[in-house]
């Protein structure tokens, strides 16, 4: 069964799954232990089955969000300016929806204390979901490479000196993900 959901999806994209999975849970846990004042409480006594409802329904709809935007490919990943960008403007987004979901289920409740745990698990998750995904990137892919299905064919057009110092660069960085087929030369 996990390989065949490998196989479908891709390792990296499942890595990078299970790691917003793990930022989502890390940002629930860690909000609902901190009271309206700031300080810390044990989980069980903050939390109440109607807020951990609307942090799970708002992590899966986050991980939709981030599936929406692109968030899982690797074009998206290799540019960190719009990655970050997408990561800031999906936690925008739920940030928003869970407002919502704060007034729609709680409507005449407007406590500051529950206010205080969304802030809390937004600002949590978020820095948790760049610091994962900055770990994820940059030392595991880096530290085991890419994966061979990842790798691009491609030919060198002109076998000349500009085409010599690009194979060069390109052997000198083995985590592109480009597997060198040959050149191209009207020689």
């Amino acid at each position: 069964m996990l390989k065949l959901v490998v196989k479908k999806y891709g390792a990296f994209k499942i890595l990078l799954l299970l790691g917003d999975i793990f930022s989502f849970t890390l940002g629930l846990v860690f909000s609902l232990s901190i009271s309206a004042s700031w300080k810390y409480k044990p989980f069980y006594n903050n939390a109440s089955v109607d807020k951990i409802v609307i942090f799970l329904i708002s992590s899966f709809i986050g991980i939709i969000l981030f599936r929406y935007s692109h968030l899982y490919k690797h074009k998206v990943i290799g540019s960190k300016s719009k990655h970050l960008y997408l990561i800031s403007r999906n936690i925008l987004i739920l940030f928003i929806i869970l407002i919502l979901l704060h007034f729609f289920i709680f409507p005449r409740d407007n406590s500051y204390y529950f206010r205080t745990q969304i802030i809390s698990y937004v600002l949590l998750s978020y820095f948790s979901l760049i610091i994962n995904r900055f770990i994820i990137y940059n030392i595991i892919i880096r530290y085991f490479g890419t994966w061979e299905k990842d790798h691009r064919n491609i030919l060198v057009i002109g076998a000349g000196e500009f085409g010599g110092k690009f194979v060069e660069k390109l052997k000198k960085n083995k985590y592109a993900g480009f597997n060198l087929l040959g050149f191209i030369d009207d020689n």
